[in-house]
Order: structure tokens, then C-alpha cells, then sequence
């Protein structure tokens, strides 16, 4: 008995969807679907606008090394012995020029920028 309602619940399953592929040949669409397109259209997602502008770090400007070798201040042209040369107010050695020369050091202009260089500091 359980047999036959199992049976007969089969048939009416089969007979289901052979009503339904007979349905679908009359329309004549038995095409499916592509499960790999999607059923809805995409959104166009908007992207932001890369950045352009360029941030420049300040770069620390660093004198050449310059040795004091000797000063001679007290006088109408004072004078420097650096990276054994003699130099005055105005000259220009390893790419620096001379501002003043004092008792304790030198004052120099490098990349249009001063620096002081102390007698003992050996252009540090």
C-alpha cells in the first residue's frame, strides 16, 4: 500500500514536469539562464581621481666639511686659513663663500643659506 502512494506520488511529479516542458516547446523559449551573468544590471561604481600633487619634504641643507685651520680677525682685512687656504671676506671655497670672520669662527653662505663654523667644530 505504501508502495503504491509513493508510486503514484511520483507519477504525479513526472507528469508535472512533463506538462510544463510541453508548456515551454509551445512558447517554443526553452532557453535558461546564464547562471554566470547576473540577473540585474551593474552599478558603475565611481572611482575617486588619483591624487597628483606631489608634497616635497623639506631637505636639510648640509654645508661641505670645512677645517679651520687658522683665523686672523682683528685687522683691516681679516683673514681664514680653511682646507689649508688662505681666504678672506668675499672669497669662495669648496662651493662657500666668506661672510665674515670672527675671532671665534667663520661665517659662511652655502645654497643661500648662513652658517656659522666655530674654530673647534671642523665643519661640523
Amino acid at each position: 500500500v505504501i508502495m503504491f502512494f509513493i508510486l503514484k506520488g511520483l507519477f504525479f511529479v513526472c507528469s508535472s514536469i512533463e506538462a510544463l516542458a510541453q508548456n515551454l516547446e509551445a512558447k517554443g523559449d526553452l532557453s535558461f539562464r546564464n547562471p554566470f551573468i547576473p540577473p540585474f544590471p551593474r552599478r558603475k561604481i565611481k572611482v575617486a581621481e588619483p591624487i597628483t600633487a606631489i608634497i616635497e619634504a623639506p631637505v636639510e641643507i648640509i654645508p661641505p666639511p670645512l677645517i679651520i685651520n687658522g683665523l686672523i680677525w682683528n685687522t683691516d682685512k681679516p683673514q681664514a686659513i680653511v682646507n689649508n687656504q688662505v681666504v678672506s671676506v668675499g672669497d669662495t671655497v669648496a662651493e662657500t663663500k666668506i661672510l665674515n670672520i670672527q675671532k671665534s669662527g667663520i661665517e659662511i653662505l652655502y645654497n643661500d643659506k648662513a652658517f656659522f663654523i666655530k674654530m673647534n667644530d671642523k665643519g661640523k
